[in-house]
């Protein structure tokens, strides 16, 4: 499965103004329709997506509630929406893997190697899978990297005992102050190996570190995001796909 992102799609609803039939993609091995029904989410199409953009970008992420019922009136739609909240929920349990695994898949090319100062091939990752897109173990592997991915709870300590000479926390979603084990993990970690975080594994390394985050009223994602660096003043545009 060269091209793909993850092991499976994770979204509880998708909704698409029109729903194509037909695979455009050269390697692709499965329709949508196959794709969405691991493990059987549910989609919906001929839907306003414009309008509910306009809506999103207007007051910012919401809570939405989707129902066949025809007989329920915008009252009893709403306060169904209400029962069910982001907030202070644990989202990365339910995706990271269960048990640790060896990857060794590579990209097309291997990347080349610094060893200008000394440094071997073959360096030992762990990465810590809070959702962790493909691509990256991809690239680690193809720079030389032997790599182990551990679910998201694993204690330090196992972590340490395999003696790695860095440690992932990688992408994931949700709040990283609904999983306090996770910051826990990363504060007994830090110092003792290099440590790398990408996305929600960042959020993790700065809340070990005492920093606070925060939910953005307007989220970010997709590209074209400019990135201002407040040290130089200087402006980078960039991909916030996480």
């Amino acid at each position: 499965m060269q091209h793909t992102r993850r092991r499976r799609a994770y979204q509880f609803q998708l909704l698409v103004l029109s729903k194509s039939e037909d695979q455009s993609w050269a390697s692709s091995m499965a329709d949508q329709a196959r794709i969405l029904a691991k493990p059987v989410p549910t989609s919906s199409d001929d839907v306003d997506t414009r309008a509910i953009t306009h809506r999103l970008r207007q007051d910012g992420s919401l809570i939405g509630e989707l129902s066949t019922e025809g007989t329920k009136t915008d009252e009893e739609l709403l306060e169904m929406s209400r029962s069910w909240d982001i907030v202070g929920v644990d989202l990365i349990r339910g995706v990271s893997c269960k048990e640790p695994y060896e990857w060794v898949d590579k990209t097309k090319s291997d990347w080349e190697f610094n060893t200008n100062g000394g440094h071997e091939k073959n360096y030992r990752v762990i990465a810590y899978d809070i959702w962790i897109k493909h691509n990256i173990l991809r690239h680690l592997a193809s720079y030389g990297c032997k790599i182990t991915v551990v679910p998201s709870t694993l204690p330090a300590s196992e972590t340490l005992k395999m003696k790695p000479d860095g440690v992932l926390f990688s992408n994931g979603p949700g709040d990283p102050s609904t999983v306090p084990y996770a910051v826990e993990t990363v504060k007994e970690i830090l110092g003792k190996v290099p440590v790398f975080g990408i996305c929600m594994g960042h959020q993790l390394l700065g809340q070990a570190l005492g920093s606070k985050t925060f939910k953005m009223k307007f989220g970010h994602h997709g590209g074209n995001h400019p990135v201002r660096n407040i040290r130089n003043g200087r402006v980078e545009i960039s991909a916030q796909v996480c």
